[in-house]
């Protein structure tokens, strides 16, 4: 059997044998973010919401708990720990997460 391809936009394609997972559906609309670093983008996890924040994906209560010190493990400067919580905080307001 050849290859199949389905074309998915202007030049885009996915290759024979992939796939995309199972279709999700949102209340809200869900948050993209461009930051000076990465992108922050929210996610449906197991347990609740979370966030991909670069490589890094975590629930956003876990997120709260933790982002000073996955930003300064990936090399954030003390001004962009402080921006991307502007951002968890954000989407923690977003999706109804309590925040401490």
């Amino acid at each position: 059997m050849g290859a199949a391809t389905t074309t998915i936009g202007s030049r885009a394609s996915i290759g024979y044998g992939a796939s995309i997972g199972p279709k999700e559906t949102w209340d809200v609309t869900p948050l993209g973010i461009i930051g000076t670093r990465h992108a922050v983008t929210a996610r449906k996890l197991t347990g609740g919401f979370g966030l991909a924040i670069g490589c890094e994906v975590h629930t956003i209560a876990h997120w709260l708990a933790h982002y000073e010190k996955i930003g300064k493990a990936n090399g954030y400067s003390t001004t962009e720990v402080a921006e991307y919580e502007a951002y968890i905080r954000l989407a923690a307001q977003i999706y109804a997460v309590p925040v401490s």
